[in-house]
């Protein structure tokens, strides 16, 4: 894509789970340069880690995982210079879960985001009335433990 500046390399990957626009030229552009990029094999689908590979010697020191027509959002949304709005899930109260040893995170800033989470987001295969306790028990623990 050509975007090789370091602010492309060092920022937050904004997520593409969930979005809104309004529609405007800019935003057209935007969507039809994104579904251009997205036809592009070697964008939106290269080789990517197999079951053995190691990153460091297979892909060099900065790669991570490729996260398809997200990463091409990402860097989409970088180039038009889009700020993103807060994660409209959990996370998005909780941005530190999105830290990770394997690349750099900054936790973002979004001062006029005062909605509340709209939606429940989780990975877990087990998802149950225990798991649903105790994450409640650790937004309770946690809040008390801030006052």
């Amino acid at each position: 894509m050509g975007l090789t500046e370091k602010m492309y390399k060092t920022s937050n990957q904004i997520i593409a789970t969930y979005f809104c626009f309004l529609v405007t030229p800019t935003m057209r552009k935007f969507m039809e340069e994104w579904l251009s990029l997205c036809c592009d094999f070697e964008l939106l689908s290269p080789a990517g880690l197999g079951k053995f590979d190691i990153p460091t010697t297979d892909f060099g020191e900065s790669f991570v995982a490729h996260r398809e027509d997200q990463s091409i959002f990402s860097l989409l949304c970088k180039k038009y210079k889009i700020s993103p709005h807060r994660d409209i899930s959990q996370r998005g109260k909780h941005p530190e879960t999105y830290k990770s040893p394997f690349y750099t995170y900054k936790v973002p800033v979004h001062p006029n985001d005062k909605y509340k989470s709209i939606i429940f987001l989780h990975k877990s295969p087990h998802l149950n009335l225990k798991w649903f306790i105790r994450y409640i028990y650790h937004r309770i623990k946690s809040k008390y433990i801030s006052l």
